[in-house]
C-alpha cells in the first residue's frame, strides 16, 4: 500500500494528496536514473509546461499528466528520501 503524501505545485500554488513512485529509465543497457511520478487522488488544477514540485524532501521539475505529475528528468538514488517506492526493471526494490 502506498503512503499518502502531499505535493506542492509552485506554478498553481496548489497542494494535492497522492503518492510518489520512481521508475528506472534506461538508454540501451545503461540506467539513467529514476523518473518521479506523483499520482494525484484529488482534483488537480492543470498547468502548462513545467513546474517545481515538492513532495516531502523530494523536489523535481514536472509536467501535468493524466491523474499525475511526471518528472522532466531522471533523478539519482541520493536525491530521493525514501527508496521503498522505487521500481526498477526487475520490479519493486525492497525497502
Amino acid at each position: 500500500m502506498n503512503k499518502i503524501q502531499e505535493a506542492y505545485i509552485e506554478k498553481t500554488g496548489q497542494s494535492v494528496k497522492g503518492w510518489i513512485e520512481f521508475n528506472e529509465v534506461f538508454a540501451g543497457n545503461k540506467s539513467l536514473g529514476f523518473i518521479p511520478r506523483f499520482y494525484v487522488v484529488e482534483t488537480l488544477i492543470p498547468f502548462d509546461y513545467y513546474s517545481k514540485i515538492e513532495v516531502d524532501n523530494v523536489v523535481f521539475t514536472g509536467y501535468c499528466g493524466a491523474y499525475s505529475i511526471i518528472g522532466k528528468e531522471p533523478m539519482q538514488i541520493g536525491e530521493m528520501n525514501d527508496e521503498s517506492n522505487v521500481k526498477s526493471a526487475n520490479g519493486w526494490k525492497d525497502g
